[in-house]
């Protein structure tokens, strides 16, 4: 197993991006505009959009191909800062349009669909990747919290990014099926905890931690902020969130991994160690 490592990025007293989100609601209204130039004046007029922010946050935006639409991009995001119900996207073709009601990509408390499978959860930080025909997901936090256990993160497989398999179902299929139903998400296990060798964790007065169980720092890693999911010179690097003091810093660790990925069987994990770390 790899060592988590301490990167040379910091952060500051927020990480998340500004809290302005894809618009759900809109209120259009026509202004009459006067431009004057050397001929006279001229009337134009200009369209405002009024835009009903949610709390919609940690956005990732990325390539999403399919048959149908080669150069799509999805904008993926949760719909809430805590407690969310969902992680959704919204597609778009040229980057500047995107469709109005969000597609479901994970429900916050799923079994995918598995009975007598234990409820999942991947929402809270989820990250997603897309390799050789494969989408990537992983997600998860290692805490008591939720009245729940929740130890670590999940790694999930797709031949698509929206949730269920063969359409698109919209993030209003909640209202219905708390559980998502079933998925197109497959080959989900539990790869790292927080007890991971060299992940550290800083704020030990904090009740819902867990004990470390491998020595080094007290408390196990929550995972409490966002992770990013890559492929590189043949390797997933995952990013995750460090707390190395009790409070007022964060730092991000870094872990390189390899999947073996035998479609439609299993998913074998092999992790490797980096030599060094770089902390600024």
């Amino acid at each position: 197993m790899a060592a988590f490592e301490r990167h040379f990025v910091h952060f500051g007293a927020s990480d998340s991006l500004p809290e302005v989100a894809v618009h759900r609601a809109v209120t259009t209204s026509t202004t009459v505009v006067r431009n004057h130039d050397l001929d006279g004046t001229s009337t134009n007029k200009s369209t405002h959009r009024s835009v009903e922010l949610d709390g919609w946050r940690y956005f990732t935006a990325m390539p999403c191909p399919s048959t149908e639409q080669p150069a799509q991009l999805c904008l993926f995001f949760k719909d809430k800062a805590l407690d969310e119900a969902w992680v959704g996207a919204v597609t778009s073709e040229d980057g500047l349009h995107f469709t109005d009601e969000p597609t479901l990509v994970m429900p916050q408390r799923t079994t995918f669909g598995k009975r007598n499978r234990q409820v999942r959860l991947l929402t809270h930080n989820l990250a997603l990747t897309f390799h050789r025909g494969q989408y990537f997901a992983i997600g998860g936090q290692d805490n008591k919290k939720l009245g729940r256990v929740n130890r670590g993160l999940w790694l999930a497989q797709g031949a698509a990014w929206h949730y269920a398999a063969g359409n698109r179902s919209s993030v209003r299929d909640l209202a219905t099926d708390a559980d998502g139903g079933a998925s197109q998400w497959r080959n989900v296990r539990n790869v790292i905890n927080g007890s991971h060798p060299g992940c550290l964790e800083g704020r030990d007065w904090l009740p819902y931690l867990r004990d470390h169980q491998g020595g080094g720092s007290s408390r196990a890693c929550e995972f409490d902020g966002r992770l990013s999911l890559l492929h590189f010179k043949k390797r997933f690097w995952l990013f995750a969130r460090q707390n190395p003091a009790t409070h007022s810093q964060r730092f991000v660790q870094v872990t390189v991994f390899r999947v073996r990925v035998r479609i439609g069987i299993r998913v074998r994990l092999r992790v490797r160690a980096r030599a060094r770390a770089r902390v600024s």
